[in-house]
């Protein structure tokens, strides 16, 4: 089953708020590909390529100029309202450079967030997060808040870009997401 299909992408801004030209930035220009169910697929190029740009026009954040983005077989464009957001936040998984995690919570909460979210069972949530702390080594922090800009604070621990990374992709495995979009993922 094709998870993505792509046909004829074209994405262009505009210079000008007020009037369409000549003059707009072509960003995408007629992109064709198909990603199968399964299949890892690595963008890669230049920067300002456009990388960033095909990234939130596959994962519904913006809208292509033209051409046809199906998910799933289903045309993107037809997806809107309480149902985009419902397949953004149950089949496709986000990393932001900036892995957004949520200080005010431990990293055990962070974890769960997606099911939460779901309104999972916290028996179940609690489960799945021991099991993901043990397999990655972590059981000792699952319990500290998340510390990114603060200093030193009794009962938290430091998050580095690394730990942030997998927090961050613990959280997509939890939610069982189909598709996961990173965007820059470095560690």
């Amino acid at each position: 089953m094709k998870v993505l299909e792509v046909e004829n992408l074209i994405r262009n801004y505009r210079r000008s708020s007020l009037k369409k030209s000549e003059e707009d930035v072509k960003v995408l220009k007629g992109l064709n590909f198909a990603v199968e169910e399964g299949e890892f697929v690595g963008i890669m190029g230049k920067s300002g390529c456009g990388k960033t740009t095909l990234l939130k026009v596959l994962g519904m954040i913006d809208k292509q100029t033209g051409g046809t983005v199906r998910f799933m077989e289903e045309d993107v464009s037809e997806i809107y309202g309480d149902r985009l957001a419902d397949v953004r936040r149950k089949q496709i998984g986000f990393i932001f450079q900036d892995f957004y995690l949520m200080d005010s919570l431990s990293v055990e909460e962070n974890i769960m967030l997606p099911m939460i979210l779901g309104r999972e069972k916290e028996s179940v949530m609690t489960k799945a997060a021991q099991e993901y702390a043990e397999k990655f080594l972590i059981s000792h922090l699952v319990k500290k808040r998340i510390l990114t800009n603060y200093p030193a604070v009794r009962n938290s621990v430091w998050q580095s870009a690394g730990r942030s990374l997998t927090i961050r992709i613990w959280c997509l495995r939890m939610s069982r997401r189909g598709i996961w979009i990173p965007s820059r993922v470095r560690s």
